[in-house]
């Protein structure tokens, strides 16, 4: 057995683990069938593989040609439709035709490419030695499936600030380092490898999206409600100060009743990240209930708080203009202070702004009969 063949059988294993737990979570969200597509691509680019192994062993020249070019043209057709399905897993959130229109063009490029490929020499050609060779258009082909790991990894980086510090760790060495691996073998043609360096990777980045789960939700991408009390039990067990700033959003039954439930989710989305959007560089934010979010920030005074909100409100009424459904906060906030009694305990901090929020949507709710 070739040392090709033993590379590209191996393959198959992380894959597989990969596919089982993609179908097996595929219902807890939308976005898990891009990842199954994305696996099954790499499986059959794992299977050309194999099959281009014995396609010199044919008797017939001409049939050989043939299959070389079928083959070279399927696997740079693919390489490129895995990483445009991992973005598309990435950005699940994207609801942007236009966005998602563009993000297909470079694929359907390749594609159409590739298919004339079959008869000219644009990305590759197969001479009648049965070697291959680059045609005038080779670099399309290697551009296209760089600018989709590009943007997969810009957006990456876009979550990276976000992270606690041990899953920075971890998404480095998951997947950035594969990936760079992987570009490299793919310039290199080292096919072999290849696939087997980009199996392992969607393998381990699977599990890196599964876990994070556990400390992240779903719908808007902020920290959810595990997260927050681990993050209370932190803070309390190193008697550390800190400010809680709870929010709930206004409206929210008026705009389920009025637009639909896919509207009132919209709502919730816009709110999470404008809070974390605005308060990314003073504390950490969650989704603790349904409509209900909370940043904890290291301790404020009353008076740099006071103008943080009164700076929030005026970020919320700018980007409110000309939305059909405008985003409306209610807020309280409350400190944690190291030797100030009562104030000492996070979780009476907690209760403390929850009231003060409360009570900020009564005042509210009031102002406006």
């Amino acid at each position: 057995m070739s040392r090709p063949l033993i590379l590209n059988l191996f393959s198959f294993v992380p894959l597989f683990f990969a596919i089982a737990m993609s179908i097996r979570f595929k219902h807890t969200s939308s976005r898990n069938k891009y990842f199954l597509i994305t696996n099954l691509l790499a499986l059959l680019a794992i299977v050309l593989s194999i099959l281009n192994e014995y396609i010199p062993l044919l008797s017939d020249s001409n049939k050989i040609v043939v299959l070389k070019r079928i083959y070279i043209h399927s696997e740079v057709s693919l390489y490129a439709a895995i990483p445009y399905f991992l973005l598309k897993f990435n950005l699940h959130h994207l609801k942007n035709k236009l966005y998602n229109i563009l993000l297909r063009i470079p694929l359907w490029i390749q594609l159409i490419l590739c298919v004339m490929g079959l008869w000219v020499d644009l990305y590759y050609g197969v001479g009648y030695a049965k070697t291959i060779y680059r045609g005038p258009l080779f670099l399309i082909s290697i551009i296209i499936p760089f600018s989709y790991f590009g943007l997969f990894l810009f957006f990456e980086l876009k979550k990276f600030k976000d992270y606690e510090r041990v899953n920075k760790y971890s998404i480095i060495v998951i997947c950035f380092i594969p990936t760079l691996i992987t570009s490299y073998l793919y310039i290199l043609r080292n096919i072999q490898c290849l696939n087997l360096g980009v199996s392992f990777s969607l393998l381990l980045y699977y599990i890196f999206c599964i876990d994070m789960r556990f400390d992240y939700d779903l719908q808007t991408g902020v920290r959810n409600r595990n997260a927050f009390k681990k993050n209370l039990i932190i803070v309390q067990n190193k008697h550390s100060q800190a400010t809680v700033i709870m929010f709930d959003v206004n409206h929210l039954k008026i705009a389920n009743d009025t637009y639909g439930h896919v509207s009132g989710d919209i709502l919730i989305e816009t709110a999470a990240q404008t809070i974390r959007n605005f308060f990314r560089e003073k504390g950490k934010t969650y989704r603790i209930g349904g409509d209900e979010f909370c940043v904890i920030a290291p301790y404020m005074t009353d008076e740099m708080m006071d103008k943080l909100l009164f700076d929030f409100q005026q970020n919320i009424e700018i980007d409110n203009k000309g939305k059909k459904i405008p985003l409306s906060l209610a807020m309280g906030y409350s400190s944690c202070v190291k030797g100030k009694g009562v104030d000492e305990d996070i979780y009476k901090t907690l209760d403390r702004a929850d009231r003060n929020m409360y009570e900020n949507k009564r005042h509210m709710k009031a102002s406006r009969k």
